[in-house]
């Protein structure tokens, strides 16, 4: 296991076994928190409608944590496999699931222990973010998706304005060796559609203000579902969705 990998193993082991709510497990703050979980629990009623998921359907959810984006796709009536390399993260995810719906798989993504083209739908939620390179996780989505499933992928953006304030005084330190990722979405819409031989990618950002201005996130983020790219400056994430040929 080399330093990077040990160094998140380590941290969310901690965060895992303390008694902190969901979202201070998950290291965010509750505002951003609530904004994800909105966000994807509206997508997710949209894949429902669209038959992407449901019953009969299987998603797996890689690097799930404490399962919020699992228990959301279960709720859709989705058979869902929760999936994350730190045991202690997975444990909880177990204790979150109250319905006991899930599926939990302690596995590293780069080697997913699932057979191919078994999965309609799988998700990576603010996985890629502390990968030193995505690519081997895509090209693992690529292998056990079905042609003509869907890949999720949620990131921290490069573009997102909030994001100075971070960078000028940073709120934890990281070893040298150690970093949070940022990208932007074309440049890893390259590496997902070179892993999953597709040529379209759909990019949602998730648009968070600070709270005192919460009351613009619906109107900018009603921009973002029809032009992504004006409500990208006000996102501190974003998604991509894209179809594996």
């Amino acid at each position: 296991m080399d330093k990077r990998v040990k160094f998140w193993q380590d941290n969310f082991s901690i965060f895992a076994r303390t008694k902190k709510h969901e979202n201070d497990v998950n290291v965010y703050g509750l505002h951003s928190w609530e904004r994800r979980k909105k966000v994807f629990s509206e997508l997710a009623s949209h894949l429902a409608e669209a038959a992407v998921l449901g019953p009969g359907k299987l998603a797996a959810d890689i690097g799930c944590g404490s399962g919020m984006l699992s228990r959301i796709l279960a709720s859709a009536g989705t058979d869902v496999v929760a999936c994350d390399l730190c045991f202690d993260m997975l444990l909880r995810a177990g204790r979150e699931d109250e319905a006991g719906k899930l599926m939990l798989v302690n596995a590293d993504c780069e080697h997913l222990p699932f057979p191919d083209s078994s999965f309609d739908f799988a998700a990576g939620n603010g996985l890629v973010t502390i990968l030193s390179d995505p690519t081997p996780f895509f090209n693992e989505l690529n292998r056990i998706l079905k042609p003509g499933g869907i890949a999720m992928i949620e990131v921290l953006n490069s573009c997102w304005l909030g994001r100075l304030r971070y960078i000028l005084s940073p709120g934890y330190d990281l070893p040298s060796d150690v970093r949070v990722l940022h990208y932007l979405p074309w440049s890893l819409t390259r590496l997902l559609e070179d892993a999953l031989e597709t040529r379209f990618v759909h990019t949602l950002p998730i648009v968070r203000l600070n709270p005192r201005l919460s009351f613009l996130e619906e109107p900018l983020q009603s921009l973002a579902r029809k032009i992504p790219l004006l409500a990208l400056p006000f996102a501190s994430s974003f998604i991509l969705l894209a179809r594996k040929d």
